[in-house]
């Protein structure tokens, strides 16, 4: 998984779960930033995982997506 699509996924989440903060971070024009940053750390995330504990892609992003993708994105 890459940057882009992860912060597809979170826009997605974020839409959905968090929906006041979503709407703020789209008035405000940075939305896609939010997204992109968090999928940046979320991958940094899985990176160490994955070297540290020798995890898969896959078992790395359910570990940290929760840590910054999932998560509202104004109370980070």
């Amino acid at each position: 998984m890459n940057v882009p699509e992860m912060a597809e996924i979170a826009k997605k989440h974020w839409r959905q779960y968090h929906p006041d903060s979503y709407t703020e971070l789209m008035e405000n024009g940075t939305l896609n930033r939010e997204a992109e940053a968090s999928a940046e750390l979320t991958l940094m995330e899985m990176e160490t995982l994955q070297k540290t504990y020798g995890m898969s892609s896959l078992e790395a992003w359910q570990e940290s997506r929760k840590l910054f993708c999932l998560k509202d994105p104004l109370k980070q």
